[in-house]
């Protein structure tokens, strides 16, 4: 049966050939169903394609008074499908027994999630917070029938299928991609600015000319991020529309290509990192070849954590508007007031160039920024 909003919890009783009761205390309390039953109702749900209505619940005793955020945790010490080697499993232990790799934490979703949970206790809301490593949607949909409203960070399976049947119950708000395919709001920051920002600093200001981008475009802000640093290099006469910008395709767990480029090829004059996560391996991978930065290279990151101030040397890098992306989120899900959103919406919030010793700037320990014009 194809899932719609029209599914109840007594279809899904039906299907599983359960009482309503039961269907309940699957979803509030399956510590208390028989495992075999709990298994048929749950595979029920997720074939219905059944979300829990916080909303209908209200018809008793009023909204639930509590809005959700959903993300993923985010780890950086193995890369996502890989397996780890013996001495990345003993790297993680020595980090567990000693201290947190100021790499992991905060990142930039920690920071949105701050701003969501102050605009949530600014606005007298409760706030329910999930998170998983897994691909599988039942823990999100959990969260979606408790709450009058959810904010999520999307990955693959989520965007879609999913999404369609959670934006006809509540309204959905989506942070770092632009779906414009679903009627939700998309929160996002100005990537294509923020790297015209980046080139025209290296190019005006340092005289560089030979970049080198760092990052895999396996999400919307990092594509967008390297299409915008092609384009511009293009638009001002860096590289011509036949040639190909320089790639290397890695993430903060997967350095061997950068690596590889790093001893086979040229050295660049800067290497642009996707993110500041990527920027952070680099400088620790550079250094350990005995290049120095910014001497011998520049290298620039994006998103503006925290622990980019506190790298060696700083990082130069784009600040996203973190905090407001989160406080942004919450007012967007109030402002329905518990409806659906009717149509697709996409919001672009403004990013700052941070300038640090990385590029080459504030090597007295300064810092300066430049916003978009």
């Amino acid at each position: 049966m194809a899932a719609d909003k029209g599914v109840t919890v007594y279809d899904v009783a039906k299907d599983a050939d359960v009482s309503i009761a039961t269907v309940s205390f699957t979803i509030h309390h399956p510590e208390k169903v028989r495992e075999k039953t709990r298994q048929r109702v749950e595979r029920s749900i997720k074939t219905l394609g059944y979300v829990p209505s916080a909303s209908a619940r209200g018809l008793a005793k009023g909204k639930t008074g509590a809005l959700g955020l959903y993300s993923f945790d985010f780890i950086i010490e193995r890369a996502e499908g890989s397996e780890s080697t013996a001495a990345q499993q003993d790297e993680v232990q020595d980090r567990e027994d000693c201290e947190l790799d100021e790499r992991a934490y905060p990142l930039y979703v920690d920071e949105i999630q701050r701003g969501f949970e102050l605009e949530s206790w600014h606005q007298g809301k409760t706030l329910l917070l999930g998170s998983s490593t897994m691909s599988g949607e039942e823990s999100v949909t959990s969260i979606a029938g408790r709450v009058d409203g959810l904010a999520l960070f999307p990955r693959d399976f989520n965007d879609s299928m999913m999404l369609r049947r959670l934006s006809k119950r509540m309204p959905i708000v989506v942070y770092s991609r632009g779906l414009q395919s679903q009627p939700v709001a998309s929160i996002m920051s100005d990537n294509a600015s923020g790297m015209r920002l980046i080139i025209d600093h290296l190019v005006n200001a340092h005289g560089l000319r030979r970049l080198a981008f760092v990052g895999r475009l396996d999400s919307d802000d990092l594509t967008t991020r390297f299409h915008e640093y092609l384009a511009y290099q293009q638009k001002i006469g860096l590289i011509g529309a036949e040639e190909q910008g320089r790639l290397i395709e890695a993430t903060p767990n997967e350095m061997d290509a950068f690596v590889s480029s790093v001893t086979t090829e040229a050295l660049p004059d800067a290497f642009v990192c996707g993110t500041d996560q990527l920027a952070l391996s680099v400088l620790s991978k550079l250094r350990g070849l005995g290049i120095r930065v910014p001497d011998d290279v520049a290298v620039t990151g994006f998103d503006g954590i925290l622990a980019g101030r506190l790298a060696s040397p700083q990082l130069t890098t784009v600040r996203q508007s973190m905090e407001e992306m989160g406080r942004l989120g919450v007012k967007l899900l109030l402002r329905n007031d518990g409806r659906p959103l009717q149509s697709p919406e996409l919001h672009i919030l403004p990013v700052k160039l941070m300038l640090r010793q990385s590029c080459g700037c504030g090597l007295n320990g300064g810092e300066r920024s430049l916003t978009v014009a």
